[in-house]
């Protein structure tokens, strides 16, 4: 894990989401997808629903990308650092 001054500031990250999907967003930061920085579980839900889960990254400019590992379909409204 990350220690002192490596440790991001914003530790968590959210999402709020619906849809039939079952599985998991991936958050990483490389579009490969090689560097894994959160696994946000999700569920079915009909109606917005909201995730938390911890950010593992170094300080610093990051680009984040988020793919979905799982099956069914969910419209993502927002995406945030907690």
């Amino acid at each position: 894990g990350l220690v002192g001054s490596e440790m991001c500031i914003r530790d968590r990250i959210g999402i709020q989401y619906r849809g039939t999907c079952s599985g998991k967003f991936v958050v990483s930061d490389d579009i490969g997808c090689k560097n894994i920085v959160a696994e946000i579980p999700v569920t079915p839900a009909e109606t917005w629903s909201e995730v938390r889960t911890a950010l593992q990254i170094a300080d610093g400019k990051h680009p984040l990308y988020l793919f979905f590992q799982g099956s069914g379909e969910a419209a993502v409204k927002e995406l945030y650092l907690a």
